[in-house]
């Protein structure tokens, strides 16, 4: 079996990059022929090369016609339907919220999957998707390198803020405080705190309890520390028997962060610590996601959507086997356009939160960590438009090059 795997980034450890990494390596330690094609590659692009993996940023480049795509995020996705007309796709969604994961319509994605039921609000209610034409599928962790520490202690003592958005001056800097109330040394690691780290499985034993949310947290969960559920977004809370299948279904992430961090918050969420309960849902997730059983079902839902297109294509009459790059492109354009007033209306939106601050000096704290939030954001969107901007005049390109060479790609007889 063929499969293509795309991604918007392979560049720095964070959460579908490090889910491409490692699933593309399980995938081929199967005996599976692996491809992954991303737009913008970096430091997690070369780990997967190291392992035997192609791994590009062109199209032109990939061998392998796929048997299937495994696309995620909305321009990397078009790109290989455009270089593979005639190949199945099943599209994962990973986010709630982000432009990237913007959710493309096209005759060749049989199936949707979200990774928790937050996710799956995005699909069907947000973008008219039919229910049949989706499912949820759980994250996983690699049971095999982030093991069950063998000494779980009764009280904590060491913590850990597992993040890419925590930095010194957010909320951070409040877990840290509340940490050292209690007499709890407070660490972080993460893109933010410029700490990351390529392999986490050798640090988080070190630590009784770990800050985090969605992967990071299940694997934090799955080594025995008491895992409070928290980001940027906000505090979910520790993670108990009681919990844990809420926390599940919505991927321990974004649904779950409610409340808003402060020390008294964090201090109750603290002392809930419980040897036993760390143990316990230790073994729950290290039973119900560990990576191998992921992959086997994984391969179900594989062969199932190569079966289906292949009926598919058969009931197609000619005008829907016409390529279609007119909408492929005007797609580009219109997320494009919607970027740059997304921008725009977070630049006013900064503006006015620093008239605010300027104004009071009440609520200072919490003025400044949204303002934080804020402009990360604009960084992540400025460096999306860049991508989709070198996409898209690649294309145009092309075209002006050769238009008809071009067209002969897309209008076949």
């Amino acid at each position: 079996m063929n499969i293509l795997i795309t991604n918007i980034w392979l560049v720095n450890y964070a959460g579908t990059e490090v889910y491409v990494r490692d699933l593309a390596i399980a995938l081929k330690n199967r005996g599976i022929h692996v491809e992954v094609y991303s737009p913008d590659l970096g430091t997690v692009a070369a780990e997967i090369r190291e392992a035997g993996i192609l791994v590009t940023d062109s199209t032109e480049e990939l061998v392998n016609k796929p048997d299937l795509i495994h696309a995620h995020h909305f321009i990397p996705t078009m790109d290989v339907i455009v270089r593979f007309p005639d190949t199945g796709v099943i599209y994962f969604l990973h986010d709630r919220t982000n432009i990237v994961d913007t959710p493309p319509k096209h005759r060749n994605i049989v199936k949707y999957m979200a990774v928790d039921y937050n996710c799956i609000d995005r699909l069907v209610i947000d973008n008219n998707i039919p229910v049949e034409s989706t499912g949820v599928l759980y994250n996983w962790v690699d049971t095999s390198r982030f093991k069950l520490r063998e000494t779980i202690h009764q009280k904590p003592k060491k913590a850990l803020v597992f993040s890419n958005t925590a930095n010194v001056d957010n909320y951070y800097k409040t877990i840290k405080e509340a940490c050292l109330r209690l007499g709890i040394t407070a660490d972080g690691i993460g893109l933010s705190l410029e700490s990351s780290v390529a392999h986490p499985e050798k640090v988080l034993n070190e630590y009784d309890i770990v800050f985090a949310k969605a992967k990071a947290a299940m694997e934090a969960l799955s080594t025995g520390a008491g895992v409070i559920v928290c980001d940027i977004r906000g505090l979910g809370g520790m993670v108990s028997t009681e919990n844990y299948e809420y926390f599940r279904k919505y991927n321990f992430g974004m649904k779950t962060l409610t409340r808003p961090i402060t020390p008294e918050l964090i201090l109750e969420e603290i002392k809930k610590y419980d040897q036993t309960e760390c143990r316990i849902t230790a073994e729950f997730i290290r039973k119900d996601a560990d990576l191998n059983l992921y992959v086997d079902t994984l391969l179900v839902h594989y062969n199932a959507a190569i079966k289906e297109f292949s009926e598919r294509k058969r009931k197609m009459n000619s005008y829907e086997e016409e390529r279609t790059i007119q909408e492929y492109l005007f797609q580009k354009k219109a997320i494009f356009l919607s970027k740059i007033k997304e921008v725009e209306q977070q630049k006013t939106t900064i503006a006015e939160l620093n008239g605010k601050i300027s104004k009071q000096n009440t609520g200072l704290a919490e003025l400044q960590e949204e303002n934080n939030r804020q402009k990360a954001e604009i960084d992540q969107l400025h460096l999306y438009l860049q991508i989709c901007e070198n996409s898209l005049i690649k294309k145009l390109s092309r075209f002006v090059r050769n238009p008809a060479k071009f067209l002969a790609k897309f209008y076949k007889a």
